[in-house]
């Protein structure tokens, strides 16, 4: 299971994510405007997650698998958090992360069945766990060395995300054992 961090308030966040604005001249070999846009699409990518794991927590709720469910929820903090630290880096680059509730009908796009199994559930999250590995490493590849701040907080993003991807791997496995 991915690593618990500190409280998701910004005033926590690590130090390496803090930077006075005279630092941050690499970023704009990138170009500010572009690299906002890249981390507001990330943004409203983890605001989703946050929704999306919450949902399923509370849904879970109606089946006995307390271990599954409880993961969702601390999949949703996690989301939170990462949602917090690319909110806080835009706000340091200048910019301003979309809260429009457009942004994240647009991203998710998906119309939700009232009685999805927990397996349905799983593999849902799974999926967007993967697509969320991809969207990490291909923003990190385009950063290079223009944001190296916005680099390891993505990183590390990426890193949670490879740790969800895999707990609920091990959850379907399981549980499709089990039958």
């Amino acid at each position: 299971m991915a690593r618990i961090h500190s409280s998701a308030s910004t005033e926590t966040l690590p130090k390496v994510f803090h930077a006075d604005m005279d630092i941050d001249e690499n970023v704009n070999l990138l170009g500010r405007d572009h690299l906002l846009k890249l981390l507001n699409e990330a943004f409203v990518s983890a605001v989703v997650g946050v929704l999306r794991f919450r949902r399923h927590y509370f849904l879970g709720q109606r089946f006995d698998m307390k271990k599954i469910t409880d993961s969702f929820m601390h999949y949703s903090n996690e989301e939170q958090e990462h949602a917090d630290w690319i909110a806080n880096r835009m706000i340091e680059l200048g910019g301003m992360p979309d809260f429009s509730l457009n942004s994240v009908i647009n991203t998710n796009g998906r119309t939700y069945a009232v009685d999805d199994s927990l397996m349905e559930m799983m593999i849902e999250n799974l999926l967007a766990s993967r697509l969320a590995i991809t969207n990490c490493r291909d923003l990190i590849k385009v950063l290079g060395k223009s944001d190296p701040i916005s680099s390891v907080m993505l990183n590390i993003v990426l890193q949670d995300e490879e740790d969800h991807a895999e707990a609920l791997e091990d959850f379907i496995e399981s549980a499709s054992t089990q039958h």
